[in-house]
Order: structure tokens, then sequence, then C-alpha cells
């Protein structure tokens, strides 16, 4: 498997770019592009076909920054998978990440194993959700494009595109559905009819 994935590493510093790379080849990846900001990453997308993306947030001397590039190059090849490395896990930075779809988040220095297991989990998750989330497996896809949900404290639900839901978290206190404009905290979730009967 590992000779058939493009992995593009991106990372402006040029020794943990360089372990990178020499940790991904110690794994068995032979097809490794490598990247030291935005302009060079978004020249290789264009010619190759990239299963994964190892990107750095905090790219310095680019035109993007690692979350900016991200969402460019989601646009241009959507299969491609995502994982953001950093040196910083500050809450700013994980909810920015939030904003497009990415398998895992890791801290610099990044191990070996810790790679390894990354990768290994972000193609066995696509595997698995291919094989659930068939069109005659998933109502979602086939009966509604909505859901309800109503916040604890309030009366009233509200009507939901599946297709704006951009997560769920649950916390101690309930489930928070998050979507592109709001947040809903301690929710209640309602299914609509096609589901109830």
């Amino acid at each position: 498997m590992q000779s058939n994935i493009a992995i593009l590493v991106v990372e402006d510093d040029f020794t943990t770019r360089s372990s990178m790379f020499t940790a991904l080849s110690s794994l068995g990846y032979e097809k490794i592009f490598t990247a030291k900001n935005s302009q060079k990453a978004m020249e290789i997308v264009a010619k190759e076909d990239i299963d994964l993306a190892l990107l750095d947030v905090g790219l310095v001397q680019s035109d993007l920054d690692g979350i900016s590039l991200a969402k460019s190059i989601k646009n241009r090849c959507p299969d491609t998978k995502l994982i953001f490395t950093t040196s910083f896990s500050d809450k700013t930075t994980l909810d920015r990440s939030s904003e497009v779809d990415h398998q895992n988040f890791l801290i610099k220095p990044v191990g070996n194993e810790q790679l390894s297991v990354s990768i290994q989990k972000a193609f066995s998750e696509e595997n698995s959700i291919r094989q659930v989330l068939t069109p005659n497996q998933c109502p979602f896809s086939v009966l509604t494009d909505h859901v309800y949900i109503k916040s604890k404290n309030d009366k009233y639900y509200y009507k939901v595109r599946i297709q704006d839901i951009l997560y769920l978290e649950t916390t101690n206190k309930g489930v928070e559905f998050f979507t592109h404009s709001e947040k809903f905290f301690n929710s209640i979730l309602l299914l609509p009819s096609p589901f109830l009967n």
C-alpha cells in the first residue's frame, strides 16, 4: 500500500522537512514530495495526484499559512487527506483547523510511530466510511436533507441542513453541534419524520 500512496510534506523548516521525509521513507512510503511554502506545494498539487498532505500550520515566507493552503488543496483535490503539524496547540489554532476537513492534528516534533499511526488511521477511516455510508444504507442521503436541533435552554427547534453541520462534539454537559454559521450547545437532536416512522 505504501508504494501507491503519494504524500506531500509542506514544512518551512529544512531540518523538520528532511526528518519527516526520512521518517516516511523508513516507513516504506516511496512517493514523497516536499515543499517549503504554499507556492511550491500548489505547483506539486497541480502536477501530481496527492493522496495525503502533511501541512505545517504556521508556514513562514509563504503566500498561505497551512490552514489556508489546506482549503486550496481541498478545493482542487477534494479526496486528498490532510494532517496538520504544528508547534502550537493553542485554542485559536485548533479552532481554525476545524475550518477544513482533516484527519489529524500532530504536535511537533512528530515521532515515527505517531506519524505511522496517523497515516494508517486516515486511510482506514476512509475505507470504513466507504463501506458504511453507501446510498442504500445511509438514510441521510436518501430520505431527508435536514434535522432539527434544540438547545436545552431554548424552547424552539431549529431546522438545520445536514450539509451545514461541520461536526458534533460531546461534552460533559451534552452534545454541541457546530454549523457554518451557528453553534448549538447542550443540544437535543430530533430526526425528521422518515426516521421516526
